[in-house]
């Protein structure tokens, strides 16, 4: 089969132009590129855009040549951008977001927590970073699913999984609840709108990230929602009345919270914002230790807002 069908197929079409455009002699020579790009290299539409966006091409392009180009030539090039040979640059060429998998090959990643590798290719598989074995989302077909983050939603069944393959007991899950419907938009941009019982609503990035949760049904939040995404801009919750800890614990992207009937929020709720541009929350009245508020730009809150510790 056409090599160059091959890196369109599993890279995308740009990366395709660009071995056609640095790789003429090795490709004149008879040489199999598709076979060191996917030795290396796990499919990824956005591999060619990522090398782009983080100046990592010139590394790229030396570790594509190495198997078949002049050895000392390339290893003084090798040397020249900091590494001590092929080796070294094969190990460390640090593409942000990129990480290899148990094959060996590079891969971009999603979502990341204290224990899992998640992938961005709707793969339901995830690797524990800590023992380096992978894990399953099992008993369902993959192209009948959408993973995202450490969660996967079963269309037919009409079911969200968490990582354990279980049914999901998370705060996330538990704010969902019972899934009657499932709609999936794909817009041109590549993100995705998630549409559940035509009134939640997830969106995510072309990478399968949180980046907005719209939910008018939930009263409750319960402790450590969401609590390690990185990437939600956009909470409308308009019939919560309370607020657990560790709410978006980690997130630091969030700029609009609607939370109109909120009354409490816990301890460690978004401890980590300084970005937060839009808070209605009329109805709040007490705001646990460590939280936003513990930053100097959110002083100017009502003093009606109880919070422990605020002074500090």
């Amino acid at each position: 089969m056409d090599q160059f069908y091959l890196i369109e197929r599993d890279y995308g079409k740009y990366m395709c132009k660009l071995f056609e455009r640095m790789f003429k002699d090795e490709l004149n020579a008879g040489y199999d590129m598709y076979e060191v790009l996917s030795r290396y290299f796990a499919p990824s539409e956005f591999l060619y855009e990522d090398l782009i966006m983080n100046d990592c091409l010139k590394r790229f392009i030396l570790l594509m040549k190495a198997p078949y180009g002049d050895s000392d030539l390339i290893l003084n090039e090798i040397r020249e951008l900091g590494y001590d040979n092929f080796k070294d640059l094969l190990n460390n060429i640090d593409i942000p977001n990129y990480r290899k998998d148990p094959t060996g090959k590079y891969r971009r990643y999603n979502f990341i927590t204290n224990e899992y590798v998640y992938y961005c290719d709707n793969s339901t598989e995830y690797i524990s970073h800590i023992t380096g074995f992978p894990n399953r989302f099992d008993q369902f077909d993959e192209d009948e699913c959408l993973v995202f983050e450490s969660f996967a939603l079963e269309i037919k069944r009409k079911a969200l999984r968490d990582s354990g393959c279980s049914y999901v007991t998370t705060s996330f899950g538990k704010s969902i609840g019972e899934i009657k419907d499932i709609r999936i938009v794909h817009h041109d941009d590549k993100t995705k709108t998630i549409i559940i019982n035509d009134n939640i609503i997830i969106d995510l990035d072309r990478y399968n990230r949180i980046t907005g949760y719209t939910n008018p049904v939930v009263e409750v939040i319960y402790g450590d929602f969401l609590s390690e995404n990185k990437t939600i801009k956009k909470l409308d919750l308009e019939n919560v009345t309370n607020i657990q800890g560790g709410f978006l614990w980690y997130n630091n992207s969030l700029v609009e919270l609607h939370i109109p009937k909120c009354e409490e929020m816990g301890f460690y709720c978004l401890p980590e914002n300084t970005v937060l541009k839009v808070l209605d929350a009329p109805s709040l009245l007490d705001v646990g230790s460590k939280s936003f508020l513990k930053h100097d730009k959110f002083k100017v809150l009502p003093d009606e807002i109880s919070y422990d510790r605020r002074k500090k």
